[in-house]
């Protein structure tokens, strides 16, 4: 941890301060959900959707509707959402990034069916800063041993030139499944590799050969 991290605190810790009392607001409804019968439960989905029509905000609801899924996933699983589960949730619901160690949110999601389905691509590793962890996609295959692995390795926008370079750099890194960059999209121009002073040396580049 750096200075300034001890000084001021980090990301995360400045980010837990703030959800930390949506999550005890989620936990607190939970005797009050546990008292509505599923029919009422159910009619919760109607009710919000007629409380956002009439200018609530989904910020507004995300404490009831988090506690309503809560208590559903008790009723249908047998199981509820931990705290940092919650907590992960509201992260995700923040458009941020939630990643969690332990596999009892992947539990709680597959059920006793195992039907589940991970997106990650083990070569974009630039969210570290904001916790991000590459070991959740590379130990995926280790917890569910039955799974299957689909690369899609076909790229819709760049260029051949532009994915050849980039699998040159990449299939470097330590630690990755492995995958091979593809396109339909031509071979397109040479890649050309500009050394910049500065931020601002690089955006005169760029402005300069766009125009």
């Amino acid at each position: 941890m750096s200075f300034f991290e001890k000084l001021f605190g980090s990301f995360s810790d400045k980010e837990l301060k703030r959800i930390n009392p949506l999550k005890d607001k989620v936990l607190a409804l939970e005797p009050e959900m546990a008292k509505l019968t599923d029919d009422e439960l159910k009619a919760k989905t109607t009710e919000f959707k007629e409380r956002l029509a009439k200018g609530e905000t989904l910020d507004d609801l995300l404490p009831e509707a988090f506690a309503v899924c809560r208590e559903a996933d008790w009723r249908v699983l047998g199981m509820k959402p931990y705290p940092v589960q919650i907590i992960g949730g509201i992260v995700l619901h923040r458009a941020c990034i939630a990643e969690m160690q332990t596999g009892e949110g992947k539990t709680l999601v597959a059920g006793g069916h195992r039907n589940l389905c991970v997106v990650g691509d083990d070569d974009q590793s630039i969210y570290r800063f904001r916790g991000a962890n590459i070991e959740n996609i590379l130990n995926f295959e280790k917890q569910y041993k039955d799974a299957r692995v689909i690369r899609l390795e076909q790229n819709y926008r760049s260029t051949q030139h532009i994915l050849d370079a980039a699998n040159a750099v990449i299939k470097n890194n330590e630690g990755r499944k492995g995958k091979t960059l593809w396109t339909d999209n031509g071979s397109g121009d040479v890649v050309t590799v500009k050394t910049s002073f500065n931020e601002g040396d690089e955006a005169n580049f760029v402005a300069g050969a766009c125009s």
